[in-house]
C-alpha cells in the first residue's frame, strides 16, 4: 500500500530541511546515507545520498523536479534523463527521473514505508541512462548497487554492455550474453585491451544503444559497425576509442580516430 507524504514523514520522524518542502531522515547514528523525500502533485519523490553530500544541496535537486519531470516516466519506460546545469554538481550532465515500479529495489527494510510510490532522483551522467532502459536493466544496475547514484561526485557507471570471447592462453569468453550495465569500465577495458595479446572479439553496446565488435587483427584490432565499414585500430588508440564510446558518443569515437 502507498502511504502519503505526511504518512510516510510521521512513520519514519523525518525533519524538515530549513524553509524547504524537503524532509531528511538518517536511519541510525553513523549511517552512510541520508534519505530525502518531497512530494510533488501527491507524488512521491525521493532520494538517500551520502552523508559526505551537503543537505541542502540535495534538497535543491529534489526542489528542482516537477511534473512535467514525473511525466516523463512509467512503468513500460521507467527511467528519464533531463538535461541540465547542476551547479552544485558540476561532474554531472543532468536529472535521472526512475519510476517507482524500478525505484522500489532501491530501499531497504529501514524505509520499507518509501517503497511503494517514490520516484528516485538524482544527478546523473548522461551515458549512465539510455532512452529505453526496462525495469530489469536498471534495477541491475541500481540495486546491485553498481551504479554508485548516492555520490554525485563519483565517475560514470556507463550503461555499456559486452560479450567476448578470447583464444589465449586458452579459449574463454562470457556467459549471460549481453546484459545492460553489468560489467564496469575497468572489466570492459581490460577485455577489450586483452585482443591484442589473447585474440579473438569483443561485442560493445553503449547507452545509446549503438552496437560495435572488435576483433583480433595481429598487431591492431579490427573495429566495425552493423552496416558500416571496418576500420583498424592500433593499440594506443584502443582506450582513447573506448572512453569516447562509453561515456560520450559513438559519433564522438569514431570522429576521433578518422585517418
Amino acid at each position: 500500500m502507498t502511504l502519503s507524504f505526511s504518512q510516510v514523514v510521521e512513520t519514519l520522524g523525518m525533519q524538515r530541511l530549513g524553509a524547504s518542502h524537503v524532509m531528511s531522515w538518517m536511519p541510525s547514528v553513523g549511517a552512510d546515507f541520508r534519505y530525502y523525500l518531497t512530494s510533488i502533485d501527491s507524488a512521491l519523490v525521493g532520494w538517500h545520498a551520502s552523508v559526505a553530500t551537503e543537505p541542502e544541496l540535495c534538497a535543491q535537486v529534489l526542489a528542482s523536479v516537477t511534473p512535467e519531470y514525473l511525466a516523463a516516466v512509467s512503468a513500460e519506460r521507467p527511467v528519464a534523463f533531463l538535461r541540465r546545469a547542476l551547479p552544485s554538481f558540476p561532474e554531472c550532465d543532468g536529472i535521472a527521473v526512475i519510476h517507482p515500479a524500478a525505484a522500489r529495489y532501491t530501499f531497504n527494510k529501514a524505509t520499507e514505508a518509501m517503497v511503494d510510490g517514490t520516484y528516485l532522483v538524482f544527478p546523473c551522467h548522461r551515458c549512465e541512462l539510455t532512452d529505453d532502459d526496462s525495469v530489469d536493466e536498471i534495477r541491475a544496475r541500481l540495486g546491485a548497487r553498481l551504479l554508485t547514484y548516492s555520490r554525485p561526485d563519483r565517475s560514470p557507471f556507463p550503461a555499456i554492455a559486452m560479450r567476448y570471447g578470447h583464444l589465449l592462453p586458452k579459449p574463454t569468453k562470457s556467459s549471460g550474453g549481453k546484459k545492460l550495465g553489468i560489467f564496469s569500465n575497468v572489466d570492459v577495458s581490460k577485455h577489450t585491451q586483452l585482443l591484442i595479446s589473447a585474440g579473438g572479439f569483443v561485442e560493445l553496446e553503449n547507452w545509446e544503444r549503438r552496437c560495435v565488435t572488435l576483433t583480433a587483427a595481429g598487431s591492431h584490432v579490427s573495429l566495425s559497425e552493423k552496416k558500416g565499414k571496418s576500420i583498424e585500430l592500433f593499440e594506443d588508440e584502443l582506450i582513447p576509442w573506448l572512453d569516447a564510446f562509453t561515456m560520450k558518443t559513438a559519433d564522438d569515437a569514431m570522429n576521433g580516430i578518422r585517418r
